[in-house]
């Protein structure tokens, strides 16, 4: 609400991110740009979250192949990572929409469609006498 205020709407148009070119004009006396901090703020959000979608892959390949008591499969994940920043997406600020946009989709259909297909695989199960609901 505050960047409505701040900006016009020609302005808020076309700028990318409005409330952090908003923080750049906020001066601290301890802090030289407080845009900069909210930046790494939200690094270490990343940071985090990809910490633990490492963790879950890693338990989900573990319990999918118990019979395989390979050592270097989580290593394999955590190299996954990296490297797909790097080498995949691409560094521009404008190139990276088009890969946003496309994680959306995938998020939007994972959450959509795999309970429902879970939920097919228990009536699979139940119908061939395994309830493991």
């Amino acid at each position: 609400m505050v960047a409505f205020g701040f900006f016009s709407l020609h302005q808020l148009q076309h700028l990318k991110y409005p409330v952090l070119n908003l923080l750049s004009y906020v001066e601290l006396p301890f802090v030289q740009r407080i845009d900069d901090l909210v930046f790494n703020i939200t690094l270490f959000r990343v940071l985090i979250t990809s910490v633990l979608y490492s963790w879950a892959a890693i338990v989900t390949i573990k319990w999918l192949l118990p019979t395989s008591n390979k050592q270097w499969i989580p290593y394999v994940i955590l190299a996954i990572f990296p490297l797909a920043s790097f080498f995949v997406i691409p560094s521009a600020l404008e190139k990276t929409e088009h890969w946003l946009s496309l994680f959306g989709f995938a998020e939007v259909g994972v959450a959509f469609l795999l309970p429902i297909f879970l939920l097919v695989i228990l009536l699979i199960n139940k119908y061939r006498g395994r309830n493991y609901a």
